[in-house]
């Protein structure tokens, strides 16, 4: 199985993050039964607006065979929600002078992508984080099985080789003309920054912006502590099987990231205020600008009010997240079988 883009007894947990939440927030939201028609055996979602405390509601079970209740403190597998932080650390190595955005695979990557196909040499990181390189979503299914699934102890010479494989790929497009959404890109990008700054993208992340941000429940793979939720496979009669795997490591840049929600509310709120403290302004605008037109900037989604947006899954859990003017909010569930287009109702009732 690829795990790449796209009945339990329950119990409800819920937590208000500081002050009291105002009337009609989350409170409001029926999210046991938003659970039931989703039909995962969790799911939570958390909000927050202006300076008011972030709050984060929870309801279900740990898995179909296990009944204890998710807390609100649970962490939950982000999917390609992951490639908002990859391109928050290569803004970072941007300002810190480890890379340029117009730096190409080429110059970066040189002798080690030894016959990669010619028409990427000149792809930038900055085409890379937009998916407008070109290169196809994945490697294909009998090379992608043979990674590993378990963190070797330098992951970097099989990302190396992953992105080697994507680069051997026949375009699906010419590069630069339009936009196709592909892991490969964020792999490549990862192995892009673990060259020019010496470490594998698993450290980077951790030193550059999760660290600065506080965002101690994050970690890589599935989640696997004892009262974190299980991913699940849907079988074809509907039931939910608790399978604990994840993409390949090489993956990581793409989509291998978990953390708990109100971890990834810090996070969000940070894109939100511009936190000055991560980056500069002309950072931010380059993270949250269409460099190419359409609606795709640095691992978000522009929607047409302005808002940024971005969904993810491994086929085994799902999560979604919002960036407006003045609030954000964020929804996981595990199993992968709600994959919206759009901003979901429970994450804008979780918006205020």
């Amino acid at each position: 199985m690829s795990f790449t883009r796209r009945h339990i007894v329950t119990g409800l947990g819920a937590v208000l993050l500081g002050a009291p939440a105002q009337a009609g927030v989350l409170p409001a939201f029926d999210l046991e039964a938003e659970r039931i028609r989703r039909g995962a055996p969790a799911l939570g979602i958390g909000g927050q607006r202006g300076r008011d405390a972030a709050q984060v509601r929870v309801t279900g079970v740990r898995s179909s065979r296990d009944a204890s209740p998710v807390s609100p403190d649970a962490r939950w597998h982000l999917g390609s929600l992951t490639k908002a932080f990859t391109a928050t650390l290569a803004a970072r190595a941007v300002e810190g002078g480890w890379i340029d955005w117009t730096s190409t695979i080429g110059d970066t990557l040189g002798p080690m992508v030894e016959g990669m196909r010619e028409a990427y040499a000149g792809v930038s990181l900055l085409q890379l984080l937009s998916h407008r390189s070109g290169l196809p979503p994945d490697i294909p299914r009998a090379a992608f099985d043979r990674f590993s699934r378990t963190m070797p102890a330098d992951p970097r010479a099989e990302r190396l080789h992953y992105a080697l494989i994507a680069l051997g790929q026949e375009p699906v497009a010419a590069p630069g003309t339009q936009m196709a959404y592909a892991n490969n890109g964020y792999v490549v990008a990862g192995a892009m920054l673990e060259a020019r700054m010496g470490a594998p993208w698993e450290a980077l992340v951790q030193d550059w912006v999760l660290n600065p941000l506080g965002l101690t429940s994050a970690g890589f793979g599935p989640p696997t502590g004892r009262h974190d939720p299980s991913g699940h496979i849907v079988a074809s009669d509907g039931q939910r099987i608790p399978v604990a795997i994840d993409n390949p490591v090489a993956m990581g840049p793409a989509g291998r990231l978990h953390m708990s929600l109100p971890d990834l509310l810090r996070f969000l709120t940070a894109h939100r205020d511009r936190d000055p403290a991560l980056l500069r302004r002309t950072a931010w605008d380059a993270l949250h600008t269409p460099h190419f037109g359409g609606d795709y900037a640095l691992g978000w989604i522009v929607l047409p009010d302005g808002r940024l947006w971005h969904n993810g899954s491994n086929g085994l859990w799902y999560a979604e997240a919002v960036i407006g003017r003045n609030a954000v909010a964020a929804l996981a569930q595990n199993d992968g079988a709600a994959i919206a287009g759009v901003p979901s109702a429970a994450l804008k009732a979780a918006m205020g």
